[in-house]
């Protein structure tokens, strides 16, 4: 499992947030939110729109976490809202998307801590039925079973300690979780 619950980094922040904002998710959005959808334009004609406003906005990363959105219109009100919008509808869909990677890297975890729990419960009893069939244990197959109950104990023991790692990760990604404010 080593690396399996390691968040994904963005190498290039300006480029996913181009892909993100200029998706059709968000463009719907936006025509709505600039006033481009008061004349109830067709199809083909809102394509022209989002295409019309992809080639108006510039998106650059500036910073570590941070870009840089640039919209140009005629209408310096639109402007406004159209990049303000851009970056809001940007944060929520990147905060849901950490959300859902945190979720799945979670409910991983979750599995692999049952499924060890399981495989623990089973060498236990394993190990009990081993020890309750060879109460009269001959002289010849002492070895062998103590051979067989060290195999199971060693096995215990592995199963516990993937399990308290699997625990461990489990709270470490619980604390990676944003928090969603009202």
């Amino acid at each position: 499992m080593q690396g399996a619950a390691v968040p994904t980094e963005v190498t290039d922040r300006g480029r996913n947030a181009r892909e993100v904002i200029f998706g059709r998710k968000i463009m719907d959005q936006i025509l709505e939110h600039g006033g481009w959808m008061a004349n109830r334009p067709t199809a083909e004609q809102q394509e022209r729109l989002i295409e019309d406003i992809r080639k108006r906005t510039t998106i650059v990363t500036i910073g570590r976490n941070i870009i840089k959105i640039e919209y140009r219109d005629d209408d310096a009100e639109r402007v406004f809202r159209t990049t303000q919008k851009m970056a809001e509808l940007f944060m929520q869909e990147s905060i849901a998307a950490k959300a859902a990677e945190s979720s799945a890297a979670f409910d991983f975890i979750d599995k692999q801590t049952q499924d060890y729990h399981d495989k623990l419960a089973r060498t236990e009893e394993q190990l009990r039925e081993l020890r309750s069939a060879n109460l009269d244990a001959r002289a010849g197959s002492e070895a062998e079973v103590t051979a067989r109950m060290n195999d199971l104990q060693r096995r215990i023991e592995s199963t516990s300690q993937e399990l308290r790692e699997a625990e461990i990760r489990g709270m470490a990604l619980e604390r990676q979780v944003p928090v969603r404010s009202r």
